[in-house]
Parts: structure tokens; sequence; C-alpha cells
């Protein structure tokens, strides 16, 4: 396995959980929700326009994830492993 694959995928694992409990004290509306979106597809393989993200979202492996436009994920989800397409 390619090493810096590896440690890139480590990497955003890593911030995306940190992320999680970073954004808590953020309002679970308006702009709290685009400010989280706006963060997490920082981490993302693939963000499109107008992502929104609740509280306590925990993405196991941010680098396979590709979001497409006007994505809502709710509150307390679980995205895991594997090439997963929203």
């Amino acid at each position: 396995m390619n090493t810096k694959f590896t440690i890139s995928v480590n990497w955003r694992k890593r911030l995306s959980s940190l992320l999680m409990f970073i954004t808590l004290p953020f309002p679970n509306f308006g702009r709290g929700l685009n400010f989280r979106g706006w963060l997490y597809s920082k981490v993302i393989l693939n963000c499109g326009k107008r992502f929104k993200i609740a509280p306590l979202v925990n993405i196991y492996n941010p680098s396979k994830v590709n979001i497409g436009n006007d994505v809502y994920i709710g509150y307390s989800t679980y995205i895991g492993d594997g090439d997963i397409v929203l």
C-alpha cells in the first residue's frame, strides 16, 4: 500500500473525529449547520454546494465520501468505511 495515501487517510480520519467535538457548541440551525458543513467539506473527498451537517456526526473515513449538492446529514449519524456517495 502507498505510504503517502495511508498517511493522508489517517490524517483525515483524525481531523474528522476532532471536528465532531470542536463543533459541538455551534447552534443546531442556520449558520451553525452551514459552518459545520463548510468545515467538513475541507476534509471530505468531494463535496457539493449547500452541504449542512448536524452535531455529533461521525464520518469514519472522509477520504472515501463523495457528497452532492443540497445534502443534509442529521444528528448523531455514523457514516462508515467504504466508497460512499450521498
